[in-house]
């Protein structure tokens, strides 16, 4: 079925549909505790649901994310601060046996997504895989090759177009677009058609 988008702003004029500004105060197990900034008055609305979306704001997305190194319990938000980053967008440093799809530097502006997430699957499949025929029960990407990785995505990025002046949700605080891959989709597939597995630890 087709909407069209002006039915978004429709929407509003319908009884049960409000429109609500107040910053959150709290969240109770049936109902939101609206704080108005003007009197500091709290307003309840009973709700059956809540369905939370960042919108664009990708960073944030990441930071409820609580996922932590079982050896010293650093977090991955702590890990990542304001520069998300992953190995291939697929493994995380520090987090052994963490694998994401659609990570840091794998989205796309110029063809279908959906290639870099077959590309991602089959790279974790193929992981997960050969460990097991190896009889290894943690793999961990190495620092040094997630730093190696990390300076040949930044240097790409700089000669960019979505970094070269124009703000967008694509970058971080300090202006980095490390969402984007910043390459053809042919390099990404040969990158993640094979494992290097020197990049590693296993155990």
């Amino acid at each position: 079925m087709f909407y069209n988008t002006n039915d978004y702003l429709k929407s509003f004029n319908r009884p049960n549909v409000h429109l609500i500004t107040e910053p959150i105060q709290e969240i109770t197990h049936d109902s939101i505790l609206l704080k108005n900034t003007q009197d500091a008055s709290v307003k309840e609305v009973e709700l059956d649901a809540i369905i939370y979306a960042t919108g664009f704001d990708v960073l944030e997305s990441t930071k409820n994310m609580d996922i932590k190194n079982p050896k010293n319990g650093k977090s991955l938000s702590t890990i990542w601060g304001e520069t998300p980053n992953a190995y291939l967008g697929i493994m995380a440093a520090e987090i052994p046996n963490f694998f994401i799809i659609l990570g840091p530097a794998t989205g796309l502006g110029h063809n279908s997504v959906v290639f870099m997430i077959e590309r991602q699957v089959d790279f974790i499949i193929n992981m997960i895989t050969q460990n097991i025929e190896q009889g290894h029960a943690v793999v961990e990407v190495k620092e040094e090759a997630n730093t190696a990785y990390q300076e040949s995505i930044r240097k790409q990025t700089k000669d960019r177009v979505f970094s070269s002046g124009c703000d967008s949700w694509y970058q971080n605080s300090e202006g980095f677009t490390y969402i984007l891959w910043p390459s053809h989709c042919v390099s990404y597939w040969w990158r993640t058609l094979f494992i290097n597995r020197n990049h590693f630890n296993f155990s």
